[in-house]
């Protein structure tokens, strides 16, 4: 069957000789406006929209993300929470109140799927890839009559390229590669995957009308500022603004110290010229490995002289004087003592400094992933991780949105929407009053009995 469009949503099947239009009540006056971003200004290709200016930014991300401990914990902790809840189908209304009321559906096809291993699996890889790009790319896979989405499959963000805009600031067309940046639209294994253009009007029937494709990228994403192809995830401004790489060199800093048994107490600076004038002629005469050892057996007598027990609180005496050329200060010897930063915990302060902005940062509350701190105030009690929860699962409805969006395609495709009035997913996640020991009604202890002798 050849299908002709011929403008928003009407659609010419040639076979059949049928024309497909909605009402006319219900077509938008205008499509939206999208904007086109001009290669001229920009690191992309001609075929290829670069991610990044090397076109290796989740790469990128990745690599410097897994430095440091908490990030790939808060992140699973993130996607865990949105993967592992419930997923209801509900037909949704409201009550004089206001409030949110559902009704189960009990339809054994959308349970089947729900309860599917690539459902399942779709879920669990998007809501990953959702909190470390911000970007989702799965697949809508329809079924050989048509008539449903046989699946929505996830693929790997970080494999995910677009392809160029289209004059009017579409991309028509994913381009898949496990092999980016080395790699190009040409390159042997560059899969292209047309593309569902996500604001497009009434898009489920052109594609069900669309015979040619059976595979389709539906994306997905949270917006941030000015990003056209791929977004920025909202933790990123941690690697911006330099404290991911302030925080990895805490535990390198306290590495060579423990590795070398480096403790240094003081800092002592010689003139250049103290060699020479100290040796004489033994000085000029000797070569780079005889000079090595006459430095190396007066730096064992000073280092006796500042650490013996036998010489605390002696004094320690120099000469210097003035040039007799320009009456400047000569050089001269300088002593200075160094503060131990691993005694008076200095490091480990500007460790939890940073812990706490990076957990800022991530959006998480510390009490969620057991961090506490003295310092910092914060807690990981019981009653703290429950409201935290709480406020947590409140904020979480975007990107219950975002992940949903696929899944809410198929259910508009398959007819679910039509056959269950106000039909939607809802998240459900266990009560969370019964984690906390607080709220748990007391037994009361049972008296002994009585002896009534």
């Amino acid at each position: 069957m050849s299908v002709i469009e011929l403008g928003q949503s009407a659609y010419y099947l040639s076979d059949r000789k049928m024309l497909v239009t909605p009402r006319a009540s219900d077509i938008p006056g205008a499509k939206p406006t999208m904007g086109v971003v001009d290669r001229l200004f920009n690191n992309n290709s001609q075929d290829v929209v670069y991610w990044g200016v090397d076109n290796n930014f989740p790469k990128n991300i990745r690599d410097a993300s897994y430095k440091n401990p908490i990030i790939p914990r808060a992140i699973m902790f993130h996607a865990n929470m949105l993967a592992g809840a419930t997923i209801l189908p509900v037909m949704k209304d409201y009550d004089d109140n206001g409030e949110e009321i559902h009704k189960l559906v009990k339809d054994a096809a959308i349970w089947e799927y729900l309860d599917s291993r690539y459902h399942k699996r779709y879920m669990l890889e998007s809501a990953s890839d959702l909190y470390w790009f911000q970007n989702i790319f799965p697949e809508i896979v329809i079924a050989k009559d048509r008539k449903s989405v046989a699946l929505v499959s996830p693929n790997e963000a970080m494999f995910c390229r677009w392809a160029a805009q289209n004059e009017k600031g579409i991309c028509t067309e994913l381009l898949h590669n496990a092999n980016w940046p080395h790699a190009d639209r040409t390159h042997k294994y560059t899969t292209p995957i047309p593309a569902i253009d996500p604001y497009a009007w009434d898009v489920e029937e052109a594609v069900r009308e669309d015979s040619r494709n059976f595979k389709l990228a539906y994306p997905a994403s949270y917006p941030s500022p000015g990003a056209v192809f791929y977004q920025t995830a909202f933790w990123d401004g941690i690697r911006q603004s330099k404290y991911l790489e302030f925080l990895a060199q805490i535990p390198e800093v306290k590495n060579q110290i423990m590795k070398n048994k480096i403790k240094p107490s003081f800092h002592v600076q010689l003139p250049m010229m103290h060699w020479e004038r100290w040796f004489g002629k033994a000085w000029k005469d000797a070569d780079h490995e005889g000079r090595r050892r006459l430095k190396e057996s007066y730096l064992v007598a000073l280092e006796e002289i500042l650490s013996s027990k036998d010489n605390a609180g002696a004094a320690f005496v120099t000469e210097y004087g003035s040039s007799s050329v320009d009456q400047r200060e000569a050089e001269k010897w300088e002593i200075t003592q160094i503060e131990d930063k691993t005694a008076d915990g200095t490091h480990n302060q500007d460790n939890i400094d940073g812990t706490v902005q990076l957990l800022a940062a991530l959006a998480l509350d510390p009490a969620l992933i057991g961090y506490s701190s003295k310092e910092s105030g914060t807690r990981n009690g019981g009653s703290d991780k429950v409201q935290a929860l709480q406020s947590y699962i409140v904020t979480m409805k975007p990107f219950n949105d975002i992940i949903l969006e696929p899944l809410r395609f198929k259910a508009r495709f398959d007819g679910w929407t039509k056959k269950y009035p106000r039909f939607d997913f809802v998240f459900k996640y266990p009560d969370l009053e019964k984690l906390n020991p607080k709220q748990q009604p007391q037994e009361k202890a049972q008296e002994p009995p009585k002896n009534d002798k």
